[in-house]
């Protein structure tokens, strides 16, 4: 069984992937400097090893993986003795990519609606017994975790965000998993404290779109003209295919799909949520949901 050591995991989504990590049979301990009531009770629970604080000690050359949290620092002194052995540092998303690395990656990516978009994916999914792994952000109605891994699956989606990383080069580096598929749901000017111009808060969404896996698919709100512009600009050789708002129509207050195959009425949609309909529906068509399954499992949708 691999050894696997995490260093500075301490928020909800680390303890998440730990603990995920373990549930395909790899041995786990995290070494961290805080960590909430909550996540100690889940590893107890989970029968994984955590310490509080640095002790150089504890990183043994047997071990096969060092994963890094997003707030480690340069001298922390298990890194520094991680260095000095012939071990693999990884960075979260490394981490995840080797994982998944004989998946299909989905990354969801864009300033809002990345959530909601997930959220309807995973409902589909589910209403139709498919079974995928993921790594989200936030929590999803009807999800017990942030993450879930398995060894049987062959997709995983991957909700993306604006966070940098800390790499073992020691620079930071956006989070982008090398996606087959991809979607952009808008750019607007949010993350003033993390980029220090607009342009420099697109050139991430530029780099997001370079990613892609020479050949995969970007999936990307036409309404939106900043991720449009983007797109127009982009020579990266991939399939490049725009979503939209479905047709629609109110019907005793109710708003229904419209398709060739009838209406479908929604629970609580508005013109935001049905935009967000447009993109997942691209995504589970090329995940192999046809689109009549897609409309049969969202009346059962309920919007958060």
């Amino acid at each position: 069984m691999k050894k696997i050591h995490f260093i500075s995991f301490e928020d909800e989504q680390d303890i998440n992937l730990a603990i995920a990590t373990k549930s395909i049979d790899f041995e786990v301990s995290i070494s961290c400097n805080y960590i909430s009531e909550i996540s100690k009770q889940n590893l107890i629970k989970n029968k994984i090893i955590f310490n509080k604080g640095w002790d150089p000690n504890r990183i043994k050359e047997n071990i096969y993986f060092i994963v890094l949290g997003s707030n480690i620092e340069k001298n922390n002194p298990e890194l520094i003795k991680a260095k000095s052995f012939d071990i693999q540092i990884l960075s979260f998303p490394q981490f995840i990519n080797y994982l998944c690395k004989d998946k299909t990656r989905v990354l969801i990516g864009g300033t809002y609606g990345k959530t909601s978009i997930i959220s309807i994916i995973l409902h589909v999914l589910n209403y139709h017994n498919f079974s995928v792994d993921y790594v989200i952000n936030k929590k999803v109605l009807g999800l017990s975790s942030l993450i879930n891994l398995s060894n049987e699956n062959d997709f995983i989606i991957i909700e993306g965000n604006e966070n940098n990383t800390f790499e073992i080069n020691n620079e930071l580096k956006p989070q982008f998993y090398n996606p087959h598929i991809a979607l952009i749901s808008c750019i607007f000017w949010k993350y003033v404290d993390r980029f220090p111009s607009f342009e420099d808060y697109k050139n991430h969404f530029s780099l997001l779109i370079n990613n892609i896996i020479p050949g995969g698919i970007l999936i990307y709100n036409e309404n939106d003209n900043e991720t449009n512009d983007l797109v127009e600009k982009s020579n990266h050789t991939i399939r490049k295919e725009s979503y939209f708002k479905p047709k629609n129509e109110l019907l005793n207050g109710v708003v229904n799909l419209q398709t060739n195959l009838g209406n479908y009425p929604l629970d609580n949609f508005n013109d935001y949520s049905l935009i967000n309909i447009g993109g997942a529906l691209w995504v589970c068509q090329l995940m192999g949901i046809h689109e009549d399954d897609f409309c049969e499992s969202i009346i059962s949708y309920k919007v958060d």
